[in-house]
């Protein structure tokens, strides 16, 4: 087994994580989160956007495609147990999803309601590569008390059936 290189001071005081038992169970854990998270879902239609995109962490993105090849894109996150989070919602036109080679990518902006009018603008992007989805979001300005947060890697799964 290799040890993780981390920037511990040394000398004598130095911490030692091979002696506490703490630092083995949270590795242990994120070991297995990501385990967990990196196992691929249902092979998904190469065409398809469609489906429930989860992040692990509190992030949750649904994507419909309209018959006009329209987007229909809701982000929700709520993260560090529920104090931070938030909600987006907002339509990428078809033109603006674009396929190459095994990569799907999408980018609009969307608009944030109830935040000072020079924030009101998100640019969001997503690329879709696999199972994957990548998100990224930019503001002009960070409204007041926004301190939840949308970036980051995604795992998709099929449209629940009722």
């Amino acid at each position: 087994m290799v040890k993780p290189a981390l920037p511990f001071p040394a000398g004598k005081d130095a911490f030692s994580p091979e002696k506490d038992v703490q630092y083995w169970l949270k590795f242990a854990q994120v070991t297995a989160a990501a385990y967990g998270f990196i196992q691929q879902p249902a092979v998904m239609k190469r065409s398809a956007w469609d489906g429930e995109y989860d992040d692990g962490l509190g992030g949750h993105v649904s994507i419909r495609r309209a018959k006009d090849g329209k987007l229909r894109v809701n982000l929700n996150c709520t993260r560090v147990n529920e104090n931070q989070g938030s909600d987006l919602a907002g339509q990428i036109p078809a033109e603006a999803v674009k396929s190459q080679n095994d990569e799907d990518t999408a980018a609009a902006v969307f608009i944030e309601a109830d935040v000072p009018e020079n924030a009101k603008e998100v640019s969001i992007t997503l690329k879709r590569k696999g199972s994957f989805l990548w998100l990224e979001t930019k503001r002009k300005a960070s409204p007041p008390g926004s301190l939840s947060w949308f970036d980051g890697i995604y795992r998709w799964s099929p449209v629940p059936v009722e």
